[in-house]
């Protein structure tokens, strides 16, 4: 999603069939979230295993994090980076 060409959100979709938990798969989220955040961001707020806020300094610009199961279960199928509202 895209406001004022900047990106909003952003979504990746993660292939149930993988079996990805945030227990032993959390590097492997985190990576996929930086790679919608600025090259500085860095964890500043952990509000749930599953809900995360980072923050790049250089562009005073905070994140939400969101790990997202669609099965109910502790397979993640979608990691969502939004800009964070405060």
């Amino acid at each position: 999603m895209l406001a004022d060409e900047e990106i909003f959100q952003a979504e990746v979709n993660l292939e149930a069939s993988l079996g990805i938990n945030v227990e032993m798969d959390q590097s492997f989220l985190s990576g996929h979230a930086m790679d919608y955040m600025a090259e500085d961001a860095s964890l500043v707020q952990t509000i749930s295993t599953t809900e995360f806020v980072y923050e790049s300094v250089a562009l005073g610009k905070k994140y939400d994090v969101l790990y997202v199961s669609d099965t109910g279960d502790t397979v993640i199928s979608r990691v969502i980076v939004s800009q964070h509202l405060e």
